[in-house]
């Protein structure tokens, strides 16, 4: 008996309508405008086709009333892209978790609450941004994926569980403006970490391992609570930039001026060598006043009085 699979499963067999688009992919599609009542009627006009495969690749709908995402949303076998900005979507159907191609889930300034646990079967999944959204917790449901970027901003999160550690292959985080007041010791874990955005949060000290990710590069951590920066930041022989305005900040290490790759910091609005209401410039580092930081903005903006 020859092999059978479920049509949409078999995501080379097309078949094809007299306008060469595939007859199922464009059901669903069109479904998805039916369910939603959409203004736009035409399936061909919500996202983009693959003129050669006749298969429906990225499905993008912004400023809509979308509020779903039908359950044959898993019947799209060769979708790799779902951007949706702007709408009242408040969950995923769970057979997300079908769309073995999905390479990127952007969906932003919507409803979401959570991810659903079938996406860990998502294998090609590299980036996901689910920014302005209404996530209270860190969604669990990512864990061991292989993504690359991740951006959870303008969110309620107000932790970051040890799962975190897992995302072996992250390069991006963007995690501003949250609830956060710490970070898991698992983040040094993330060896590939390239950039790091926690502004606008409550953050007042790193764990240990922060200070040993090997591949970081940038650091966003303006408008959090921190008032101190260990000496151990020498360690991370790549970093490139740090953007620290705006915290409680009255100090900087000596470690600071032997990064040799650093060329920016900022440091706005802090507290940094205050001495009866005004700067101490006597009390300023050699190294921020020696060129050899290209950029240091904001040193003599400080909040002494």
């Amino acid at each position: 008996m020859l092999a059978t699979c479920e049509d949409f499963l078999c995501p080379n067999s097309v078949d094809a309508n007299e306008d060469g688009y595939d007859d199922r992919d464009m059901a669903v599609v069109q479904e998805i405008i039916d369910v939603n009542g959409l203004t736009v009627k035409d399936p061909k006009k919500i996202g983009r086709w693959n003129w050669v495969t006749n298969r429906f690749e990225q499905l993008i709908l912004n400023d809509t009333n979308l509020t779903v995402l039908p359950y044959n949303l898993g019947k799209l076998s060769a979708l790799k892209s779902i951007r949706i900005d702007n709408s009242r979507l408040t969950s995923i159907t769970d057979r997300i978790g079908r769309l073995s191609r999905l390479e990127s889930i952007h969906i932003t300034n919507s409803r979401l609450k959570s991810l659903p646990q079938a996406i860990q079967y998502l294998e090609n999944l590299r980036s996901i941004e689910v920014s302005n959204n209404a996530f209270e917790e860190f969604p669990e449901a990512i864990r061991d994926l292989d993504i690359e970027s991740l951006d959870i901003s303008h969110n309620m999160i107000d932790s970051i569980g040890p799962h975190i550690g897992t995302l072996s292959e992250l390069k991006y985080l963007t995690a501003s403006s949250n609830a956060l007041s710490s970070l898991p010791e698992e983040i040094g874990n993330l060896t590939k970490l390239y950039y790091i955005d926690i502004n606008d949060n409550r953050i007042r000290s790193f764990p240990r391992s922060f200070w040993g990710l090997p591949s970081l590069s940038g650091m966003r951590v303006a408008l959090n609570e921190l008032d101190s920066i260990p000496e151990e930041i020498g360690n991370l022989t790549e970093l490139k930039f740090i953007i620290a305005n705006d915290n409680t900040l009255t100090r900087l290490p000596h470690a600071i001026g032997q990064l040799k790759q650093l060329w920016r910091i900022q440091l706005n609005n802090n507290y940094l060598y205050c001495v009866n209401g005004r700067i101490d410039t006597s009390a300023i580092p050699i190294f921020l006043k020696n060129g050899s930081i290209q950029s240091v903005e904001g040193l003599y903006n400080q909040l002494c009085q």
